[in-house]
């Protein structure tokens, strides 16, 4: 009875190691480029190279860098913003003009601007595109429509849309920053009176401009 319960014993143990070698097997996987911990591996060494390839910054054109909060050593966490990059290429103006001012309006018209930061000179430009809507600024907006700025006055103001202006000309680099004020001027119709009113305006206001 003793020698049959060690026989029974001895083949329970087999049977359990031959359980463990075939889990062993299954959790080592195929050989080769198959093998799940080979292609874990791998997939590890890809996104270290994706992380190292991406740890030089490129600029993706001509440009600026401003706000930048970076010093030698320090570590960034993946997303957060450490710079404002600025395209050069480029000018272009945004105008928020009053929407009873926007009847007349196509693009293609033709503009004039006066820069607070070049006093004296006026730059031709021409409308690109006029807003379809505005954010009304009441409570959270998630429409993904730009905002105005409204000046709160006893009488509600008229409501004002962007209009974006372009021109073939770079503006003058290092006189001209994101945010800077400009006066605008744009000539639609064919009222050559009014026209000519406006051309003679917006030269008066570059020219008040080294005062004001």
């Amino acid at each position: 009875d003793e020698m049959q319960a060690a026989l029974e014993t001895s083949q329970a143990d087999v049977q359990r190691a031959r359980a463990d070698v075939e889990s062993a097997r299954k959790q080592l996987g195929s050989r080769g480029a198959d093998n799940p911990q080979i292609r874990a591996a791998t997939a590890e060494l890809e996104r270290a190279r994706l992380d190292l390839e991406r740890s030089s910054v490129m600029a993706p054109s001509d440009g600026l860098i401003t706000n930048l909060k970076l010093a030698v050593g320090q570590y960034v966490q993946t997303g957060a913003p450490v710079m404002t990059f600025v395209d050069t290429r480029t000018g272009w103006v945004v105008a928020e003009l009053r929407e009873k001012s926007l009847g007349n309006l196509q693009r293609g018209d033709k503009a004039e601007v006066v820069l607070d930061g070049l006093p004296g000179q006026v730059f031709p430009m021409r409308v690109e595109s006029i807003a379809w809507g505005v954010s009304s600024g009441s409570g959270r907006d998630s429409s993904g429509l730009p905002t105005v700025s409204e000046q709160k006055e006893w009488l509600r103001s008229a409501q004002r849309f962007p209009v974006l202006l372009t021109g073939d000309n770079k503006l003058p680099l290092g006189s001209v920053r994101v945010g800077s004020l400009v006066r605008v001027i744009v000539y639609s119709g064919e009222s050559s009176i009014m026209n000519g009113l406006a051309w003679l305006h917006i030269r008066l206001t570059s020219l008040f401009s080294y005062v004001l």
